[in-house]
C-alpha cells in the first residue's frame, strides 16, 4: 500500500524512464479523454506516481510553498469530450483544465501554453471526426516545429474550406438528431 510520499517505494522501470524523459524534455504533450469532467484515472495515477517530490518539487524549510523543479518546462493539452466545450467552459468551469494547469503542472512549475478542446465526440459524425484529427495534426506541426510553420499550412487549395464544411455539415446533422431525438 502506498502511503505518500515518505514511503520510499522505487519507482518501475517504466516510470523511471518516463521520469527521465519528461526530464530531457522542454515541452510535454497530454493528449487524453475527458473523464467524468477530470483526467482519467490512469494518468492520474501515472502523474502521481511521476510528479514526486525530489523530481517535480521539493519543499524546504521556511518556505511556504514547494521549490518547483520542472520550471521552464512547458505543457500543451489535447483533450477530447462528449459535452460541447462551450458547455464544459461556460457551465461546469472545466474543472479537469483547471486541475491539470494549475495544481499539477503548475505546482511543478511547467507552465501550460494551450488546452485544445476536441468534442463533441458523441455527436462528432466521420467527417467532423476527421476535421478534429486534421486540426490536432495541424496544431502539432505549427506548435512544435516553428521552422516548419509555412509547409503545415500550405494545403492544397479548397483544403480549408472543406474543413468548415465539414464542420458546418457535422452541426447540422447533431441539431436535426436532437430535434428528432
Amino acid at each position: 500500500m502506498f502511503e505518500g510520499y515518505d514511503d520510499d517505494k522505487p519507482l518501475e522501470p517504466d516510470l523511471q524512464t518516463l521520469q527521465n524523459e519528461m526530464h530531457w524534455a522542454d515541452h510535454w504533450v497530454f493528449v487524453y479523454p475527458l473523464w467524468w469532467g477530470n483526467v482519467p484515472g490512469l494518468l492520474k495515477g501515472m502523474l502521481d506516481r511521476t510528479l514526486l517530490p525530489g523530481f517535480a518539487f521539493r519543499f524546504e524549510k521556511n518556505r511556504p510553498l514547494p521549490r518547483q523543479l520542472l520550471k521552464g518546462k512547458t505543457a500543451r493539452l489535447m483533450v477530447t469530450m462528449d459535452s460541447p466545450p462551450p458547455l464544459y467552459k461556460y457551465v461546469y468551469g472545466q474543472p479537469g483544465h483547471r486541475h491539470m494547469k494549475s495544481l499539477v503542472l503548475g505546482f511543478c512549475g511547467v507552465k501550460t501554453k494551450a488546452i485544445d478542446n476536441y468534442g463533441p465526440l458523441a455527436l462528432a459524425g466521420d467527417k467532423l471526426r476527421q476535421a478534429m484529427l486534421t486540426r490536432a495534426y495541424l496544431t502539432g506541426r505549427m506548435g512544435f516545429r516553428k521552422d516548419q510553420l509555412a509547409s503545415a499550412l500550405a494545403m492544397p487549395a479548397g483544403f480549408a474550406g472543406a474543413i468548415r464544411q465539414a464542420v458546418k455539415t457535422a452541426s447540422k446533422g447533431a441539431e436535426k438528431g436532437a430535434q428528432n431525438g
